[in-house]
Parts: C-alpha cells; sequence; structure tokens
C-alpha cells in the first residue's frame, strides 16, 4: 500500500502533514514526532531522537514528493529508534523493513542538486622561525606541534587567505 502526495500541494507544510499522518497510521509512535525547517544545504533532513523531532531542509526540498520522501526516512529513523535502540544500525534491516512498510524505497542518500561552497577557503600558516608561510585547504589538527621541514621552526596559523580573483 503506497500513497504519494500530490505534487502541487498547497504548503510544504501540508505534505509534511500529509507524511506523518501516513507514516503514524502505518507504524504508530506514542507521541508524533514535530518538524522543524533548516537551512541545511546538503542534508535533506535529520532525526534527533532526544528530541523526538525531525528537522528538514527549507533549500533541498522543494517539492511534494522531496518533502514526503524525507519524512519517511526520518520518521522511519525515530520509529525504529524507539522499536529497538541503539541495537539497530542506522540504515540496517530494521530501518529498511519500517521503509517498505511505509511504501517507500529504503535508499540511504538522496540524488536532489546541492549548494556546496564555491570558493575553497584557503588558509595560511607561518613558520615562527624563518618566516615560510604554507596555504592550505584543510587545516591542521588543533593542539598538536607542527614543525616546519625546512628548519624546524615552529607552524603557526596566520588565518586566511585572500581570495584570488
Amino acid at each position: 500500500m503506497s500513497f504519494r502526495p500530490n505534487l502541487f500541494a498547497p504548503s510544504p507544510d501540508h505534505a509534511v502533514e500529509y507524511a506523518l499522518e501516513l507514516a503514524m497510521r502505518l507504524l504508530p509512535m506514542p507521541t508524533p514526532p514535530s518538524v522543524e525547517w533548516r537551512p541545511y544545504r546538503t542534508t535533506a533532513g535529520r532525526a534527533y531522537f532526544d528530541e523526538n523531532t525531525i528537522r528538514l531542509s527549507s533549500i533541498l526540498l522543494t517539492d511534494g514528493d522531496r518533502i514526503h520522501e524525507t519524512v519517511l526516512h526520518e520518521y522511519a529513523h525515530l520509529w525504529v529508534h524507539m522499536r529497538y535502540g541503539g541495537r539497530a544500525k542506522p540504515h540496517g534491516t530494521e530501518w529498511q523493513h519500517a521503509m517498505r512498510v511505509l511504501g517507500a524505497d529504503p535508499s540511504v542518500t538522496h540524488q536532489y542538486a546541492v549548494q556546496r561552497n564555491r570558493v575553497p577557503r584557503r588558509l595560511v600558516y607561518a613558520c615562527s622561525t624563518c618566516g615560510a608561510k604554507i596555504r592550505r585547504v584543510r587545516p591542521l589538527k588543533r593542539n598538536y606541534i607542527y614543525v616546519h621541514t625546512g628548519c624546524g621552526g615552529r607552524i603557526k596559523p596566520l588565518g586566511r587567505a585572500k581570495a584570488a580573483r
């Protein structure tokens, strides 16, 4: 038994209500989860077990089908955690079964176009002895001592480099 929301739902909240109503009917929980919208750029949704909350991306979820699929995906996580606790794997057999009961495809990741950082950050470090500049995209780990291979001086962070245009 598979239900699909109307692609032209009056509002995103209508699609959320529809998906939650369907999920509660098929896999009941003592209390329905609350739903919040967040500006996630790459994650479609997240389930928070302690808060019994589903957080959805206000950027990626642009139509009723996406909202429906994501709400069911996250609801299945909450339901499996309520039923099995920490014994179940996040996308294990229990979750896959819950997704099938909800009439959804148990796929782990979405295939939506996402907005990544356009310009990678450039960090600059300097040797405290010789003053050599070291440029990196990824930051060095904190609480470690890094040594310049040229002179043996300690490497300290300077900050971000100005973007080249």
